[in-house]
């Protein structure tokens, strides 16, 4: 005789099955939901950057709804919330039979990026500054560059002329960020006023919102191992600030880059500075001496530095981000990003688009 098998009852902690069936058709559209207002988010957050650009050509009109679709990929409803969001703070009106046009209100909006910089003069910003310039000017924004000197004093003043002007963003590197200052008490209160904070090339501090531009390290790290591993490098140590976001980031990508190739990481070999310090260059070059044969460096003034000490064996790699972006000068091999992708990368996320990828030459 064929045993039967208790159903499952409802009783305490059990929930019917078309209940489950609910929560999760419940969840799902919760998620759907979240996506969609994601989306049409980032949509009203190009559009308003799209006015200052329309705007800047003297004219006034946005595109028909049809088009935008197009542009964005998504549905007319997904256009109309973006278009509805931007309506609600005033920034465009519709006119029946006509279209959207920007409203007298949206002349105020902000048309001004400040990059804060610790030293305009390095060879990488004086590259880089005329094209972001230029690029930043073909969507409607205005770029004012402040050194800070790499000071304290000079990082707050800097922010200070931020709140004097309201940008739309601000552009800032992520030096010393680690460290507890009362400049990024002061950049936390200037997001709170609707500015865009825009990181370069790595992450800014966690609590403080912000869009990270031209992020990807890893490929240039996986780069810079790939050739000092073909020119012969098979020991490697590494120099890297201790005191940055961008420091450990290009520490981290080198390590995963160093165990993917198939070689040792040895810890030993790898050392984290807050300063340039001849002694300490010194006392790393001892060190490494007879354990290494390549060395990466995440600037190339340090690198340089660093060339000038170790014995003539050990070879240099470093990333381009110092202050002259030498060239291979005798053991030393340097790796950079492409500007074109760089500028691109940060309008993109001045703009509020997605991102282009950064290419590492």
């Amino acid at each position: 005789m064929e045993k039967r098998v208790k159903k499952p009852t409802c009783g305490k902690g059990n929930k019917p099955p078309n209940m489950i069936r609910n929560r999760t058709r419940g969840e799902a559209v919760s998620i759907y939901n979240r996506l969609m207002k994601a989306k049409y988010e980032r949509i009203a957050d190009e559009l308003c950057s799209e006015l200052i650009r329309i705007r800047s050509k003297g004219e006034n009109k946005l595109p028909s709804e049809a088009d935008l679709c197009v542009r964005f990929s998504c549905s007319r409803q997904t256009v109309r919330k973006a278009l509805e969001a931007l309506r609600r703070k005033d920034l465009i009106v519709k006119r029946r039979g006509s279209g959207t046009y920007i409203s007298d209100a949206s002349r105020q909006v902000p048309d001004k990026v400040l990059f804060i910089t610790e030293d305009e003069d390095r060879r990488c910003c004086r590259d880089l500054i005329p094209l972001l310039k230029e690029s930043l000017r073909a969507s409607g924004f205005k770029l004012t560059v402040k050194s800070t000197g790499g000071t304290l004093e000079g990082k707050i003043a800097a922010i200070e002329e931020a709140f004097k002007i309201s940008p739309a963003a601000v552009l800032i590197e992520p030096c010393s960020d680690l460290i507890p200052s009362p400049a990024a008490q002061k950049v936390c209160e200037l997001e709170k006023t609707g500015v865009r904070i825009v990181s370069l090339f790595a992450p800014y501090r966690p609590e403080i919102p912000h869009v990270v531009a031209a992020g990807d390290n890893a490929p240039g790290a996986s780069l810079l191992v790939r050739r000092s591993k073909d020119r012969g490098g098979s020991n490697m140590g590494g120099l890297f600030r201790g005191d940055s976001t961008l420091g450990l980031s290009l520490y981290s990508d080198v390590m995963n880059s160093i165990t993917d190739s198939g070689l040792t990481f040895n810890e030993r070999s790898f050392l984290t500075y807050t300063e340039r310090d001849t002694s300490l260059l010194k006392a790393f070059a001892k060190r490494i001496t007879g354990h290494c044969d390549t060395v990466i460096c995440d600037d190339d003034l340090i690198a340089h530095d660093l060339l000038a000490i170790l014995p003539r064996d050990i070879k240099v790699a470093a990333f381009g981000n110092g202050r002259f972006a030498f060239g291979e000068d005798r053991n030393m091999l340097v790796v950079r990003r492409n500007n074109n992708d760089v500028v691109g990368a940060i309008t993109d996320a001045v703009t509020g688009r997605p991102q282009r990828a950064v290419r590492w030459t």
